[in-house]
């Protein structure tokens, strides 16, 4: 297939006192088919162009705090650290609600590096099937011991791994525009032949 699409998101924090706890977040993205600016959700369709997606997140801390993604440790076991992890994913049977990652791992969407003084994430996503996910970032002032200090937790849709995603609401709406322009060249042909 080839090599994945890289991508560049900014997670921003901004102080909002009347939140609890007291901060805004959001993602941006100047790829506009994979997120909006100032936007929670994210969406990964390879269109069958690329193998997966290579991201890097980028924190924006407006609030002079100095908030860091968390560092990728590993217990006894050399397995990820749930306590120690600058991200928890969960799957989920559809975006929105309050169904939030706690302490879980997904092996299509995970936490690679932490690089530029714990400013940037590189996460892996095999985008492999259509996939509504959850996902929270940790964030300390203490990386690399924890604990996490604030989590923000926005939502991600997998479309398709490297093959086509075709709905069958688009492919519904393409048979029923077909046949409407086919009646009406047919109606059109029998109005030029009286």
């Amino acid at each position: 297939m080839g090599d994945p699409k890289k991508l560049d998101i900014k997670v921003y924090i901004k102080d909002d006192p009347t939140a609890e706890p007291p901060y805004e977040f959001w993602l941006d993205t100047d790829d506009n088919k994979v997120g909006s600016k100032k936007g929670h959700d994210l969406t990964f369709d390879n269109a069958g162009k690329y193998d997966g997606f290579d991201i890097t997140f980028e924190i924006e801390d407006d609030t002079g705090k100095g908030f860091k993604f968390m560092d990728i440790g590993k217990d006894a076991n050399g397995d990820p650290d749930p306590n120690l992890a600058p991200m928890w994913v969960k799957t989920v049977v559809q975006l929105g609600g309050k169904d939030c990652p706690d302490h879980q791992f997904w092996d299509q969407f995970k936490a690679v590096d932490v690089f530029a003084n714990n400013k940037k994430l590189l996460v892996r996503n095999e985008n492999i099937d259509k996939t509504f996910f959850k996902f929270a970032f940790m964030f300390s002032r203490t990386p690399d011991q924890g604990p996490y200090e604030i989590m923000y937790d926005p939502g991600g849709t997998n479309m398709n791994g490297t093959k086509p995603f075709f709905s069958a609401g688009s492919v519904a709406a393409a048979a029923v525009g077909g046949a409407i322009v086919g009646s009406l060249l047919t109606l059109g042909v029998q109005a030029l032949m009286n």
